[in-house]
């Protein structure tokens, strides 16, 4: 008769690859379980981001404009129209900031639906994150400057340079990989996100030029 051959140990690697597998089955705490479970919440505070800073920019700016528009009258009779400029006062005027900070909204909407479609997922999210949480400082910046009026404060600007070039510049590094990369090729704008994109666009170039008619 052929020897009989030893049954492998209890313990040995297929016992615990086979126990392991039963707790995660059974929804057991297993080794490194803790690691795994960090990871999935660490995954879901990434993704959760761009939505916390969108919520917070379309907050700010719909705020101001709509406070802008209720509180028109309290203005004062002349409001800027550069920073070295002022003309009387009109709802064209008064909106005009507040809007292109709304139309910066939409356009950076469109933009980042077709980011967080490409790869790397988390530079995407980072330029989002950025992108937005940029627009809704400036949003709460400007507004706050154009209700002081006719007090005007020297720290606003300097915070807006702060919040602008900080903000675009985390977008810009964030967003290396995806810009400079082979990755930029998985950035598409869908038909909707293109035609949002160009009605941003052309209503910025008009708020822009409106003072000049």
């Amino acid at each position: 008769m052929p020897p009989t051959l030893p049954s492998p140990p209890s313990g040995g690697p297929e016992s615990d690859i086979e126990n392991a597998s039963a707790r995660y089955n059974d929804g057991a705490p297993g080794p490194g379980t803790g690691f795994v479970d960090e990871l999935r919440s660490t995954s879901t505070r990434i993704r959760t981001m761009p939505l916390v800073t969108r919520l917070f920019s379309w907050a700010s700016a719909l705020g101001v404009v709509t406070l802008v528009a209720l509180l028109y009258d309290r203005l004062p009779e002349l409001l800027p129209v550069t920073r070295w400029s002022s003309a009387p006062r009109s709802l064209l005027l008064a909106l005009r900031v507040p809007s292109i900070n709304l139309m910066s909204l939409v356009l950076i909407e469109a933009l980042s639906r077709a980011l967080l479609r490409s790869s790397p997922q988390a530079d995407a999210q980072g330029v989002a994150t950025a992108l937005f949480l940029t627009i809704g400082m400036k949003a709460l910046l400007e507004g706050a400057e154009l209700f002081l009026l006719p007090t005007r404060s020297p720290l606003i600007p300097w915070a807006l340079v702060a919040a602008v070039v900080g903000g675009v510049g985390v977008a810009v590094a964030r967003g290396r990989r995806i810009f400079l990369g082979p990755a930029r090729q998985t950035i598409h704008f869908d038909r909707v996100e293109k035609l949002v994109a160009a009605f941003a666009i052309a209503s910025l170039v008009a708020l822009q030029l409106a003072p000049a008619f």
